[in-house]
């Protein structure tokens, strides 16, 4: 991961201080990269939690060596970082794949209530046998 950017605006006329971020990441697995989830942690000088960015996700197809360029933002009030006074980041990203089954026609049910439909599948990821509702 390269963080591109990371700047901490002046505060405006209610104390609060913008964050901007940018930064890539790269796939160096040997399958292809479908989502990536990342948060970022803002840190003042003495190494306090004083801002995070989470709950963040992007949907991307990334093959191995592909890279992407992402962004996070945040705002910080200026009681927790004076201008002046120096932060970090960090940031945490997780990369998911998919896996696509096609599922033979399905009878629907016209009752009431709550049917269950079952399939069986090959994968690397999930059980074998589907359920759903």
């Amino acid at each position: 991961m390269l963080i591109k950017n990371y700047q901490i605006e002046k505060p405006d006329s209610d104390g609060d201080r913008s964050i901007e971020l940018t930064f890539e990441v790269e796939n160096k697995y040997d399958e292809e990269v479908m989502l990536v989830k990342h948060e970022a942690f803002h840190f003042n000088d003495k190494g306090f939690l004083i801002a995070s960015d989470l709950r963040n996700s992007h949907e991307c197809c990334l093959e191995k060596g592909d890279t992407e360029e992402l962004s996070g933002w945040g705002n910080i009030h200026e009681m927790h970082l004076a201008v002046g006074e120096s932060a970090t980041v960090q940031v945490q990203t997780r990369f998911f794949k998919r896996e696509f089954f096609k599922l033979s026609p399905l009878t629907l049910s016209e009752s009431e209530g709550v049917t269950w439909f079952e399939a069986e599948v090959e994968s690397k990821i999930i059980e074998n046998k589907m359920q759903s509702i």
